[in-house]
């Protein structure tokens, strides 16, 4: 007699249940897909010290948060609406050939140093940078960045380049 004289209230109930799980359901499955299966970089630029040679550098890394490797077409910093590609200087130091990729595994980061003279030529010739941000771009075309603050104020406290910096030479 219960069930029969309070079926609406009973299915008001189930109802609300259903969708309150569904949405919770809804709700991890995008949290999932965003954080492992979407392609998103992740930068820093840190200021760091070399306590053998005692020098300072700007340490740049590129994080990849998925499970699917990215390989990369181009990696540099951007001041303003001028782009500084670091390729080259990125393959240099990791020993690469001029036809490798770089390639970002799931997961994992890659990072490179850029050293004080190398900093400074960034605005070396135009308006003193300031927003950095630490750019890559894909071998489709996705074009990924990110600002990176400790890296502005390193370069804020450098002395200004020539225009012919090591960057330009590279």
């Amino acid at each position: 007699m219960f069930i029969n004289e309070n079926a609406g209230i009973i299915i008001l109930i189930f109802g609300i249940l259903i969708l309150a799980a569904l949405g919770v359901l809804l709700w991890l499955t995008y949290a999932v897909h965003r954080r492992f299966a979407s392609v998103r970089l992740q930068f820093t630029g840190l200021q760091a010290s070399d306590l053998n040679a005692g020098g300072a550098y700007a340490a740049l890394i590129v994080g990849n948060n998925s499970v699917r490797e990215i390989a990369l077409q181009e990696l540099g910093v951007r001041c303003g609406n001028v782009a500084y590609d670091l390729t080259a200087v990125y393959k240099r130091q990791q020993g690469l050939g001029e036809e490798a990729h770089v390639v970002i595994e799931q997961r994992r980061s890659i990072r490179f140093r850029l050293d004080g003279e190398a900093l400074a030529s960034l605005g070396a010739g135009s308006k003193k940078c300031v927003k950095l941000r630490l750019y890559a771009v894909d071998l489709t075309g996705n074009v990924y960045g990110g600002r990176i603050r400790a890296v502005e104020r390193m370069l804020a406290a450098l002395p200004p380049a020539s225009a012919e910096g090591p960057l330009q030479q590279a």
